[in-house]
């Protein structure tokens, strides 16, 4: 209900299409989203470094898969800092099936988890996912403990034709040798 309490500061109708929720608990914040009508036209959703359970980071995907015919939710996903580490989350989240098959429709312009302690087995469904047609565009994931074998699973997945557009491994483990 936070949400809902800082859209109403004020009686003039709008519809925000960036909302940048960082450094608060966004527990609610799924079910605030789908009912506010200020939130129907939300394309980005920022939440670094937010208190947020894991279950709720898996229902964010009801807000970044089809909704209806043509029209895609958030596009946008910011999960900077929060630890994802040792967790189904993001399998979650995506709507990936046990075998990294998209299961939802999800078009994702940017899926940003920088810092979020993510390590290669955490990021196995999500880079196997996008080789298996999961449409992401940038995908950020710098600043966590990935090595090649993240690389490998995405590589080694994927046909000769991927969505992904960016990929940003900065200040990884990528590429060094033992």
């Amino acid at each position: 209900m936070c949400v809902k309490k800082t859209l109403r500061f004020s009686g003039q109708s709008f519809s925000l299409s960036v909302l940048d929720f960082s450094l608060n608990s966004a527990d609610g914040i799924v079910g605030d989203i789908e009912k506010l009508p200020e939130l129907k036209n939300l394309k980005t959703l920022v939440l670094k470094k937010c208190r947020i359970t894991p279950e709720s980071v898996v229902g964010l995907s009801k807000l970044i898969t089809l909704t209806t015919l043509d029209f895609w939710r958030i596009s946008s996903v910011t999960l900077d800092g929060i630890k994802l580490s040792g967790t189904d989350a993001l399998k979650g989240m995506l709507g990936l099936s046990d075998m990294f098959i998209p299961t939802n429709p999800c078009n994702l312009e940017l899926l940003s988890l920088i810092g979020c302690g993510l390590n290669d087995r955490d990021v196995k469904p999500l880079m196997n996912g996008i080789g298996n047609g999961l449409v992401i565009n940038e995908l950020r994931l710098s600043a966590n403990r990935l090595t090649d074998t993240a690389v490998n699973y995405l590589v080694d997945s994927s046909g000769t034709l991927l969505p992904l557009q960016v990929l940003d491994l900065s200040i990884n483990k990528v590429g060094i040798s033992k």
